[in-house]
């Protein structure tokens, strides 16, 4: 026998295998029926996408089809959040639908590892009805970082999917969150960074950077990086690719021997933007304060002015413009 979903619930995947002319999404199943109210049984549904829950595909390897008003199929039970809304609560064997007890879930294909292929997760115990989908997914280390292409990519920037909770009741997306980290180039270096991340319904992300305190990475020679709570991460999705901005502001200590042992203390930059694309590199403000560790070769160095260089498409300098003190006890100063 077969049935077919309203595409109301499930959107069809073009498959030239399992389903070549993309027909609604379909379940099959076959059974001699003794009983019609006591009817259970192994099904076949094919690939689906979620309507309302764009982008995530859905494969399962097991269902059951169940039509039973006696039993419920084996290891099979219904959230307690379904069971109130639907009025199900201590008469669960009343349901009617299919159990996906072995399902493969696909992630959306800005996800895709660095060899093109897709993210995927096995998850269990889901529950399709008339009403639509319902799933609560959690999965660890979808997206990792390796020699073997199994990290992801925001347009060339790597980035981790350590743990993703994915949570659907009725084909209405309560919750999708992301934690993982970020390479974020800095001048030719990566420097890792732990992100938070939310989904919309619309398949919109809103990233929040969860790093340190304190941060050490070669930016101009800034040997200590404090990024403050205001820093976060702007990523779109444009044609199935993540396209990220990062928004830093905080202060940083710059020490560089090779060059006449300069010492520069709380530099405060604000909304500092790493981007993918040239520019690659823009601030809205640095801001200094008269402080007497601000050094040049040992002598007090009185800062005038803070900005950025684009030296090359790949290279971005730090300026900074100031007069230097060489004696104590002289007002004279060069610049």
């Amino acid at each position: 026998a077969n049935m077919f979903f309203s595409e109301d619930i499930l959107k069809p995947i073009p498959d030239e295998n399992q389903n070549p002319d993309n027909e609604r999404v379909r379940a099959s199943f076959q059974v001699a029926i003794q009983d019609w109210n006591d009817l259970i049984a192994e099904a076949h549904i094919s690939p689906f996408e979620v309507v309302g829950v764009d982008g995530f595909k859905f494969e399962a390897s097991r269902a059951i089809i169940d039509l039973s008003d006696i039993r419920n199929p084996a290891n099979f039970y219904l959230p307690q959040r379904y069971t109130i809304g639907r009025g199900l609560a201590g008469v669960e064997n009343l349901w009617s639908g299919f159990y996906l007890n072995e399902v493969i879930v696909s992630l959306p294909p800005q996800f895709n590892k660095t060899d093109t292929s897709y993210a995927e997760i096995r998850v269990n115990d889901l529950i399709l009805d008339a009403y639509g989908l319902t799933a609560d997914i959690s999965a660890q280390n979808i997206l990792v970082f390796g020699n073997d292409h199994s990290a992801g990519k925001m347009s060339g920037w790597s980035f981790s999917v350590d743990q993703l909770e994915l949570d659907i009741l009725l084909n209405d997306l309560k919750k999708a969150r992301l934690e993982g980290q970020l390479e974020l180039p800095i001048n030719g270096t990566d420097q890792r960074l732990d992100y938070m991340a939310f989904m919309d319904v619309q398949n919109r992300y809103f990233f929040r950077l969860e790093s340190a305190d304190s941060l050490n990475f070669p930016l101009w020679g800034a040997s200590q990086v404090e990024l403050y709570p205001s820093s976060y991460l702007s990523v779109k999705v444009i044609d199935n690719v993540f396209l990220p901005q990062a928004n830093l502001s905080g202060k940083m200590q710059i020490g560089l021997d090779t060059f006449n042992d300069l010492k520069l203390s709380d530099i405060e930059f604000e909304e500092l933007r790493i981007r993918t694309k040239s520019p690659k590199l823009s601030v809205k403000a640095f801001s200094f304060g008269e402080r007497e560790d601000q050094l040049l070769g040992g002598f007090p160095l009185n800062i005038n002015q803070v900005s950025l260089n684009e030296v090359n498409p790949l290279s971005t300098a730090l300026d900074v413009q100031g007069l230097i003190n060489l004696s104590p006890f002289s007002s004279t100063a060069i610049s």
